[in-house]
């Protein structure tokens, strides 16, 4: 991660918050009063925006990262090269865990991930630096696949392998076929 200010960025990144800080203006925050503003940067040159909305049951609201990213879903975009971020906070704001998980999978881990503050206060960081090590689609074990986690050679050998049906767990090597105490079958 990298601190710097909005007159030291490129070009391409000072328009990225600028569109960001515009997005801010359309939050709807009357709860908190937190106005976030995203802007996500595509491939084909477009600023997609985005700003939080909040909602009266509380985990309903949405965080503007994420509404940035899904409506550059929905319109047809794949290939994000920036994100970028702005609330009026003594910090660069930092993205939730949620948004995170959001970046990491929909995003290369290498991308620009620029966080700032009305201040002029910027930190530049990338979506790998935000969440290292997050749930990836080969974290997921479907029934009858196999090869997708350890033990396989491939995948990214964080989980437990399910090598001829039974769960071989690598820290112990001890194994199950689930659904009853250890030795039950």
């Amino acid at each position: 991660m990298e601190q710097s200010t909005w007159e030291a960025l490129p070009p391409e990144h000072r328009e990225g918050l600028r569109r960001a800080v515009e997005a801010r203006e359309g939050a709807y925050v009357p709860y908190s009063h937190f106005a976030v503003g995203a802007a996500v940067r595509t491939g084909s040159g477009a600023y997609v925006q985005g700003f939080n909305i909040e909602n009266a049951a509380y985990p309903l609201s949405m965080c503007a990262e994420r509404v940035a990213l899904y409506r550059a879903y929905a319109e047809g975009e794949r290939d994000f090269r920036a994100l970028y971020v702005v609330a009026d906070a003594p910090r660069p704001v930092p993205p939730c865990g949620a948004c995170r998980q959001v970046m990491a999978e929909l995003c290369p881990p290498t991308m620009p991930v620029i966080l700032a503050n009305l201040r002029g206060e910027v930190l530049l960081t990338t979506v790998e630096e935000l969440l290292p090590f997050f749930f990836a689609p080969d974290d997921l074990l479907r029934q009858g696949e196999r090869g997708a986690l350890l033990g396989s050679g491939e995948g990214n050998g964080r989980g437990p392998s399910s090598e001829g049906g039974e769960v071989q767990f690598p820290e112990t090597g001890a194994g199950s076929r689930g659904g009853g105490r250890e030795g039950e079958a």
